[in-house]
């Protein structure tokens, strides 16, 4: 009796957890082992440098997950930054690979119906797996080269950079303090989690902690998170996440802000973009930026956060011929610099604008303004260089003499992007008769703007002085 008891329990659980719709999927869970586990993670890996094998895959978790052996070298790789960057301590960062065609991986009926649910520039690519990186160097006595260099991967087909940072940061930062046992907890947590259902406020039990998160329909796009409850029924501290898909776009894209239309021009229309920055941080968080110009729209090109020089695609990509691929690439190593050089658009970053602080005072925020320059002449080549700058508020009066904090700017970049792309999908001169004005830029460019000549596939900017402001 108290065994029937417990089955009534549980399936009243499950009733709670789950969609009507997703009940069913969520019955055969129960008798397929990590089912649940894999509607969220594929895999979660370790990996770790060996003075004879480089960088060797330590630890692969669920054991039988199936990934190919060209998988498997593209996620080594890909854990560790690509050149001496000196990344010191804690790193995080985000890549995606091409999957492999393995016919035992299809998707599951909890994410078929989550694709039919989520807003279109979410839904899950069969032939793409994200990465989530978290690389830890620091020094270690104990280690021959007097250094600790190891990665924590979590891989995943679901585009949800807002979420799964927060959950690497989670799951990693308990593995470097315990050890192995916690990423075993870790995996049966991520097991009990609900189905991915999109509008509805999920709750994500994790080392101790609920994380509170919401991924967006298509018909509730600009819907918020509702408040959280002071407890929950897994007694855990609530973690409540703003967005499970965002990145900062105001902080990624501050060097460049008074160009942000160009660059969405660019995102549209899918041109060929490179991203070129001295940590995998701040390429990777710049690339999801770039993707999230154009939301609610689906980027309908490939892009890659971070791409390295043994990527599968690395000659595909670098080839010098006349027809360049519609991606965007986020890249470290200077070998990229000359590789690349025919690309006809080019963004170079300097030092980690996207983990530096916000700017305290007018006076710092005008100070550190570091402008970008553009290439000159008939070659069809943008080149925006972005070196070593906190912002470019100096460029955007408006943003630059107002005091708002810097989730406020974010929230109305944001909506700006929204009303351009609102703008391109429902063109007002067809619908109303006659075209109305465009969304005013919150952040108005400088007189030096470019603009983009589609015809010549070239960007035309004004003279620039030395000094790096508009003649």
């Amino acid at each position: 009796e108290k065994m029937a008891e417990d089955v009534k329990e549980s399936e009243a659980a499950t009733r709670l957890l789950c969609p009507p719709a997703l009940e069913e999927s969520a019955s055969a869970s129960r008798l397929v082992p990590w089912e649940n586990f894999s509607n969220w993670v594929h895999c979660i890996c370790v990996v770790a440098f060996d003075l004879e094998l480089g960088q060797a895959l330590e630890v692969v978790l669920p054991n039988d997950v199936p990934l190919s052996e060209k998988e498997k070298t593209s996620i080594c790789y890909l854990a560790f930054p690509d050149s001496n960057s000196g990344c010191m301590g804690d790193t995080q960062f985000q890549f995606r690979i091409r999957q492999c065609p393995l016919p035992q991986r299809p998707l599951s009926p909890a994410l078929v119906a989550y694709n039919g649910a989520v807003a279109t520039a979410l839904q899950v690519d069969p032939v793409y797996f994200h990465g989530y990186v978290y690389f830890r160097q620091v020094k270690d006595p104990n280690v021959r080269r007097g250094y600790l260099q190891k990665s924590l991967v979590v891989l995943t087909r679901l585009p949800l950079v807002g979420l799964f940072s927060r959950v690497l940061s989670l799951v990693a930062q308990e593995y470097f303090r315990t050890g192995h046992p916690s990423l075993e907890a870790a995996c049966r947590s991520v097991d009990s989690w609900p189905p991915p259902v999109p509008g509805r406020s999920l709750g994500l039990p994790l080392h101790g902690l609920v994380v509170q998160a919401r991924i967006p329909t298509l018909q509730g796009l600009g819907r918020p998170l509702a408040p959280p409850p002071s407890s929950t029924p897994q007694g855990g501290l609530i973690d409540p996440l703003p967005s499970v898909h965002e990145v900062d776009i105001f902080r990624c894209l501050l060097p460049m802000l008074s160009h942000v239309q160009l660059l969405w021009e660019l995102v549209l229309v899918a041109e060929p973009v490179v991203v070129m920055a001295s940590s995998p941080a701040v390429c990777s968080e710049t690339v999801h930026a770039l993707v999230g110009l154009i939301w609610p729209l689906r980027f309908c090109a490939d892009y890659r956060p971070f791409f390295t020089i043994h990527d599968s695609e690395f000659k595909e990509y670098t080839a010098g011929s006349g027809c360049l691929p519609s991606v965007i690439l986020g890249v470290t190593n200077p070998f990229f610099a000359k590789t690349l050089q025919h690309w006809p658009h080019v963004l170079r970053l300097g030092d980690n604008p996207v983990s530096r602080p916000p700017p305290e005072n007018a006076q710092e925020r005008r100070g550190n303004y570091v402008p970008w320059t553009a290439n000159q002449g008939s070659t069809p080549i943008t080149s925006l260089s972005f070196k070593k700058t906190r912002c470019c508020l100096r460029s955007c009066p408006r943003a630059s003499e107002t005091k708002r904090p810097m989730e406020v700017q974010s929230a109305l970049l944001k909506r700006y992007l929204l009303e351009l792309t609102q703008s391109f999908i429902d063109p007002p001169g067809e619908v109303h008769g006659k075209p109305d004005a465009p969304p005013e830029e919150p952040f108005p460019p400088t007189r030096g703007h470019h603009r983009w000549d589609p015809s010549t596939r070239k960007t035309s900017c004004a003279a620039w002085t030395t000094s790096g402001t508009p003649a």
